[in-house]
């Protein structure tokens, strides 16, 4: 499996997740930092974590202890994936759901990403 159940469930806080640098993510936040709602009890399975990040797959926001929160690939119109909840943020709208939404108008209209 490539989500597991955490060790330790961090269902119900929040935390700050790292953003990569030069990433969808980054672009889409403006920012390098970000406080996120966790609402889940999985995590990705680290025996996989190699394998999926050198086959495309980027790690573009990390918990501080090192946990892929969220995931992206370039190669694809809008991939981005996050093992937090972005709906339940306190910030509103939040940026990758804008992101998500503005990624599909720009498809629905033929405009470039």
């Amino acid at each position: 499996m490539v989500v597991v159940p955490m060790a330790c469930s961090i269902f119900g806080t929040t935390g700050t997740v790292a953003i990569a640098p030069e990433t969808r993510a980054e672009l889409l936040y403006g920012r390098h930092t970000s406080p996120e709602p966790y609402r889940c009890h999985y995590s990705l399975n680290p025996a996989y974590r190699d394998i999926l990040l050198s086959h495309g797959l980027i790690a573009s926001g990390l918990d501080a202890e090192g946990e892929v929160r969220i995931v992206e690939r370039t190669d694809h119109p809008f991939f981005v994936a996050t093992l937090f909840v972005p709906q339940m943020s306190e910030e509103q709208p939040h940026p990758l759901l804008v992101g998500l939404l503005r990624a599909a108008q720009s498809r629905q209209h033929g405009t470039p990403r």
